[in-house]
């Protein structure tokens, strides 16, 4: 039987994040970079900060246009690529060959010595020389270049080739952001965030973005905008960081867009807007976002917003699904499953399915096992589906947990143990499931695992019609009728026992 399960829909949030590198142990932007360098930035942090609110989800029904997350309009880490900025581009007559660079820079040219010097430090038309970068960033900074200046700092941020000296970044920064080096005001609100280098302060890293905002950083526009919808450093104010990120969405910003376009389906300092927010995911996705793609997918899935159109849902979910979304993946499955994508394709199902599973998505790797369980468009393997259902179970599912239970009481797959059963009914009754609940009260009536035990089979089956199982009302009448009045007065003390130490697990699980 397939065991697939359609869970409610909460896109893996995407938002700023800072800057980060698989390569250094710093965490700041190269000016005038089109690739990065540093580690995590603060936006990560950011998300942390606001985690209790980020905890406090707005849960918004299948026929409302979107589901999101409030604190964040997003969180996952980004790696945002700044536009390349030539501090030696378009003056007229100059060379871009190498020995042409060298002259020039020989005879104290600054923007000559800070091109030369990045073109060292990315091995661009040269081998890599740290050395040579060093020297020619350092005059062309000394010669006041602020580009020289920011790219400097970010070097010795990161420890690139150098010492890591915080100091002398925050330094190098401080004075590029005051000739107006954006990047560098980026930078620096990056490091007062964090408190790299310098007393962590907030306000103190809202200013700095702020100013890079106002110097031309678009990600800083961005950022400030979110700031301000957080309050982060600043007094919330949603309705002045929905304006901010309007700027920033006007100039083609994708996670700006996308997130305004959460901000307008939400109501959160706009008037509530469904068809301004599908323009803007749209307009995100038709860029390459994979979260607004993953967004419209759904929007077209479920409907309310827009018309529902299972063609639309499966094209943007592929087009996430094809950047790596693990939910994508998911649910693109989920449409070849239930034939909204064509006639059932047990070879894309699995496909996706595998995709979603291999990054960890609970309910990928469920149906993965159910698929095995099954023998649906896979050869029948009993004992790989309780490796997936174990999976599944210490991800969080109650549902595989209590298939777990099953497969352990049945001997499917796994030895037969009613004492193994019992572990995972029980880790299924903790995560909410009321089946689990029902067959631990039979197993207390039959004596299966353990001792036979009127009295808490019947607090068993007493959660599990509180839970809403009316599978258990016949059995829990049935030993009711067997019990003698001291045994139901003991069982109303062993219910409440047990339902203080289950709800709690439960409503975790949910969390």
């Amino acid at each position: 039987m397939w065991m697939g399960r359609q869970r409610f829909h909460q896109p893996s949030t995407g938002s700023f994040a800072g800057i980060a590198s698989a390569n250094h142990g710093g965490e700041s932007r190269m000016p005038g970079t089109t690739g990065i360098t540093g580690v995590t930035g603060m936006w990560d942090m950011l998300c942390e900060s606001n985690r209790s609110n980020i905890s406090q989800r707005l849960r918004v029904s299948r026929s409302s246009s979107v589901s999101i997350t409030v604190a964040a309009v997003a969180c996952a880490l980004l790696l945002f690529l700044s536009s390349p900025v030539d501090a030696d581009a378009g003056r007229p007559g100059d060379s871009n060959t190498e020995l042409d660079l060298v002259t020039r820079a020989e005879h104290g040219d600054a923007a000559a010595q800070y091109r030369l010097g990045r073109m060292y430090h990315r091995g661009e038309g040269m081998p890599r020389d740290n050395t040579l970068a060093l020297k020619w960033l350092t005059r062309s900074a000394d010669a006041q270049s602020a580009d020289a200046k920011a790219y400097l700092a970010t070097i010795y941020a990161a420890g690139d080739g150098v010492e890591r000296d915080y100091a002398r970044a925050i330094g190098l920064f401080r004075d590029a952001a005051q000739q107006g080096q954006s990047t560098a005001s980026y930078n620096l609100a990056l490091m007062h965030y964090r408190g790299t280098g310098v007393l962590k302060s907030f306000p103190t890293s809202f200013a700095w973005m702020r100013t890079a905002a106002e110097q031309g950083e678009l990600d800083a526009v961005y950022a400030v905008g979110l700031m301000y919808v957080w309050g982060t450093g600043v007094t919330k104010d949603e309705a002045a960081g929905a304006a901010w990120l309007e700027r920033a969405a006007a100039k083609a910003h994708s996670r700006a867009q996308f997130d305004l376009g959460v901000l307008y389906s939400s109501g959160i300092g706009v008037e509530s807007d469904a068809e301004r927010a599908l323009q803007l995911f749209h307009t995100a996705a038709d860029q390459g976002l994979s979260e607004a793609q993953e967004q419209l997918g759904y929007l077209y899935e479920s409907g309310g917003s827009v018309e529902r159109n299972f063609g639309e849902a499966a094209h943007w979910y592929r087009k996430a699904a094809d950047q790596g979304r693990a939910e994508a993946q998911y649910r693109l499955a989920t449409l070849y499953l239930r034939g909204k994508a064509g006639p059932p394709d047990y070879t894309e199902i699995l496909k996706w399915l595998l995709r979603a599973a291999e990054q960890g998505q609970p309910d990928a790797i469920h149906n993965v096992g159910a698929m095995y369980r099954s023998g649906v468009g896979i050869a029948k393997d009993s004992a790989k589906a309780v490796e997936w259902f174990k999976q599944a179970a210490e991800a969080g599912l109650a549902d595989s947990a209590l298939i777990l239970g099953l497969m352990h009481y049945y001997g499917e797959g796994v030895e037969q143990s009613y004492a193994r059963a019992l572990t995972w009914l029980r880790d299924a009754a903790g995560k909410g499931s009321a089946p689990a609940l029902t067959r631990i009260g039979l197993m207390y009536v039959n004596g299966q695992g353990v001792l036979r035990d009127s009295v808490t089979a019947f607090a068993w089956l007493s959660l599990a019609l509180e839970a809403g199982d009316i599978a258990a009302e016949e059995y829990h009448r049935s030993v009711d009728l067997r019990m003698t009045s001291d045994q139901r007065r003991q069982a109303v003390t062993v219910t409440d026992e047990l339902r203080a130490q289950i709800l709690p697990k439960a409503v975790a699980s949910r969390n």
